[in-house]
């Protein structure tokens, strides 16, 4: 039995119908999926730059850490620690086991650890040293090599240092001036003291666009080794802590932290030999940012600062803010911050 022409267009009509109606549904089953794939992969992108802040952070973290538990070797001597050394252009340095560098404006800080790898007994001085002489007579040259650094130091004057050119006998060795040492300035007595440093090493920690590197070099004239140790490390931050009680105990305590030096043993001199004894640790923080830009973080908001444990005006620890105006597009990525304390052990041993 043929069907009529009206039939036929009625069950085309249904037809089209259904197919338009399944259409949407599977437009709209479609779109839920996307939007659940979207948001899956967004909070998986998130969780995994974390994870890559949280590793780079801590990666970073235990490479200093490594380097200042091992700060200050041949420094220690209360006569030489804190002691100024003369360089060019009316500069100068100081005969210390770590020194903190504040950055500028909240601008991350930069991190430089001293140290030697020879402990020698300190020898003195046979005969007057000045800045004319060719070799420096000595109670004793035991233990002292071609190469080493000796650390001159008088009370009352500015230390020096020098490299020995050769050990010419047990109480005798010649010297050179080092770059960018100024050299001696002062005339020496018989009563100073040179330390034989050995190869006095300089490793500093810096932030450069975004990337902690570690430079590290030696006073013998080679040129200095940069390393890039991490990505996406976007501030370091460091304290002294100090043991500021009247009298220095054999069990240090940190009583005071600060990001600068200051007169922690009370003699009315900020930066002496006494304030460097009394340092017991140096705290330190970095922080890492995920690679990973979220436009949904970018609300003028500084609600995702990180943080650490930094002194108030008393010297007490309180939750503070780590400044990252530095950084461009800061509120747009997620950070995570890591601290710990590391003892300086040399300058503990070598206390009175």
């Amino acid at each position: 039995m043929s069907r009529s022409p009206a039939s036929r267009n009625s069950r085309a009509g249904f037809s089209l119908a259904e197919l338009m109606v399944g259409l949407a549904l599977g437009l709209l089953t479609l779109l839920a999926l996307s939007q659940a794939y979207i948001a899956f992969h967004g909070s998986r992108r998130a969780t995994a730059g974390t994870s890559d802040a949280q590793t780079a952070a801590m990666g970073a973290l235990f490479a200093i850490e490594r380097d200042l538990q091992h700060a200050g070797p041949g420094l220690g001597d209360a006569r030489l620690l804190g002691c100024s050394i003369a360089v060019n252009a009316g500069q100068s340095i100081t005969a210390v086991p770590v020194r903190i560098e504040a950055g500028l404006d909240g601008a991350p800080d930069t991190l430089v650890v001293y140290g030697s790898d020879l402990l020698a007994p300190p020898a003195r001085l046979g005969a007057a040293l000045t800045a004319s002489s060719t070799g420096i007579g000595l109670s004793s040259t035991q233990g002292m090599r071609r190469g080493d650094i000796l650390g001159v130091q008088e009370a009352g004057k500015p230390c020096a240092l020098v490299r020995i050119d050769s050990v010419d006998s047990a109480v005798r060795v010649s010297h050179a001036v080092l770059a960018p040492q100024a050299g001696i300035t002062v005339d020496y007595s018989t009563m100073a003291t040179a330390f034989n440093l050995g190869r006095l090493s300089q490793v500093s920690y810096s932030i450069v666009s975004g990337e902690l590197r570690r430079s590290s070099g030696d006073h013998a004239g080679n040129s200095a080794q940069v390393q890039t140790l991490g990505g996406n490390i976007v501030s370091l931050k460091a304290q002294y802590g100090f043991d500021t009680r009247a009298v220095i105990a054999s069990v240090p305590l940190v009583t005071r932290w600060s990001a600068s030096m200051i007169d922690a043993d009370g003699s009315g001199t900020t930066g002496d030999s006494g304030d460097w004894q009394r340092i017991a640790g140096v705290r330190i923080a970095v922080v890492a940012r995920s690679p990973n830009r979220e436009a949904s973080a970018c609300a003028a908001t500084a609600s995702n600062l990180p943080g650490w444990q930094a002194p108030d005006s008393a010297g007490t620890l309180a939750r503070t803010a780590i400044s990252l105006a530095h950084v461009p597009d800061w509120r747009c990525y997620r950070y995570r911050s890591y601290e710990t304390v590391v003892p300086l052990r040399n300058v503990i041993w070598g206390r009175p």
